[in-house]
């Protein structure tokens, strides 16, 4: 059977545990709960820059609206309908022009000296909040489009019956160190083949992020044209 949802990642780990027997399955308590820790853990990684599960990023796009400074991502957003982690590359497009926009953190951002006049925005700050809010440092004189590389995020699972939106490498090291979550609630001593392959897996998703961070250098100009 193919690991294709949240429910066959938990049925895989209760029986590795031997908390079910093969070809049993967990009850509608048990997926509940396992998903709640599921969900638990992958926020916690996604916190993690060493964790970043690259594989979700996605691109979308919003416009601005003159006079309007910020703009907001979630249900209702103006930016965009869905909360994203963080907000990895971005530009701004006008008449067929292209440029491009720096992230920026909070400290960076505090110390802008003048973020209340009009212009082309040149640097965006992010807060990924319950509703995240994006800022510029100038409020746009025109309509721009804003196109955005996002982290989307990876848990916030509602069931057992969503399906897995990973990609396949990242499934052991999920797999395994749900284990390692679940194995406390249910007083399971683990196996040392699964303390050791959690731990690898874990260290080989941070091994494969380090190395597209150090690979992207980012854009090598402010103006595309």
């Amino acid at each position: 059977m193919a690991v294709s949802q949240v429910g066959d990642l938990i049925r895989l780990a209760l029986i590795d545990l031997e908390v079910l027997q093969s070809g049993a399955s967990p009850s509608a308590q048990e997926y509940t709960d396992a998903v709640d820790v599921l969900n638990i853990m992958l926020s916690n990684w996604e916190a993690d820059e060493s964790l970043k599960m690259t594989p979700n990023l996605f691109t979308d796009d919003f416009n601005t609206e003159v006079g309007t400074a910020s703009y907001t991502a979630g249900t209702s957003g103006t930016a965009f309908s869905t909360r994203p982690i963080r907000v990895v590359h971005a530009y701004s497009s006008l008449s067929s022009v292209d440029r491009s926009l720096q992230i920026k953190g909070k400290a960076d951002y505090d110390l802008l000296q003048n973020k209340v006049g009009a212009g082309c925005p040149s640097i965006l700050y992010y807060v990924p909040s319950a509703v995240g809010t994006i800022y510029f440092d100038r409020v746009p004189d025109a309509v721009y489009t804003i196109t955005c590389e996002l982290q989307n995020p990876v848990g916030d699972y509602a069931n057992q019956d969503v399906a897995l939106n990973v990609s396949p490498e990242y499934r052991a090291a999920m797999l395994y160190n749900l284990e390692v979550a679940l194995s406390t609630s249910y007083g399971v001593t683990l196996k040392p083949f699964t303390a050791s392959e959690a731990k690898r897996t874990r260290e080989r998703i941070q091994y494969q992020s380090h190395n597209a961070q150090a690979l992207d250098f980012g854009p090598t100009a402010t103006l595309i044209v």
